[in-house]
């Protein structure tokens, strides 16, 4: 029986660390699954709040040809956890078809707090390591500038889920953002200088149940 590559096995090792965490009661669903069931789960969740489903669209890969995928999203915040204390966070998750397939989970840190953002970063990456043994690190750039802002790990269980056309992918990555302002005159955005906070960011990426492969999902 393959073994399904599901947030729950991926949250169990990256948050079972020094804080033990209570995993049955930060999360309690997988990938594979429909939002009928998601909502279900996360509804019986009383950590679980702001839940909320996103505007579905039709999406047209090149690669699919004449194929389609309709492509939707939910989300919803912890109200706190063992494992990140009342830190600012989100969950968020995309559907190809109604299967969930892609799980992004955020944690925010305020400026003076990249002591603790880089301990829980560290934690997670060394603990993810015993499942997850290949791995490569990448370096997170500004789309605008091309300055690095971040940096984190791609992770994998073994070669075949690497290579695959269907990958399944663990990242662990956290990132600087700048703070930004809208400026009413010029009708632009511009950054101010200042540190808006660093965010924290695990995601996991199944495309085994869906028509997406690596070359674009």
């Amino acid at each position: 029986m393959k073994t399904k590559f599901t947030l729950i096995i991926v949250l169990f090792f990256i948050f079972e660390l020094k804080a033990q965490c209570d995993f049955e009661q930060i999360i309690n669903f997988t990938t594979g699954i429909t939002k009928f069931q998601l909502s279900n789960k996360v509804f019986l969740n009383k950590n679980a709040v702001n839940f909320k489903f996103g505007v579905g669209y039709w999406d047209t890969p090149e690669y699919l040809k004449k194929d389609s995928i309709f492509s939707s999203s939910a989300s919803f915040n912890y109200i706190s956890s063992p494992c990140f204390g009342n830190n600012k966070n989100e969950v968020y998750m995309r559907f190809a078809d109604d299967t969930l397939y892609q799980i992004n989970l955020s944690i925010d840190f305020t400026p003076s707090d990249l002591d603790k953002c880089l301990q829980k970063y560290n934690e997670f990456v060394e603990s993810a390591k015993q499942t997850h043994p290949i791995h490569s690190e990448y370096y997170q750039k500004n789309e605008d500038t091309n300055e690095q802002i971040g940096e984190g790990f791609w992770m994998y269980r073994n070669i075949f889920d690497k290579m695959s056309s269907k990958f399944k992918q663990l990242s662990i990555g956290y990132e600087i953002v700048h703070e930004r302002l809208y400026s009413e005159y010029s009708k632009k955005w511009y950054y101010t200088g200042k540190i808006e906070k660093y965010v924290l960011k695990i995601s996991c990426v199944d495309l085994t149940h869906t028509k997406y492969d690596r070359r674009g999902y």
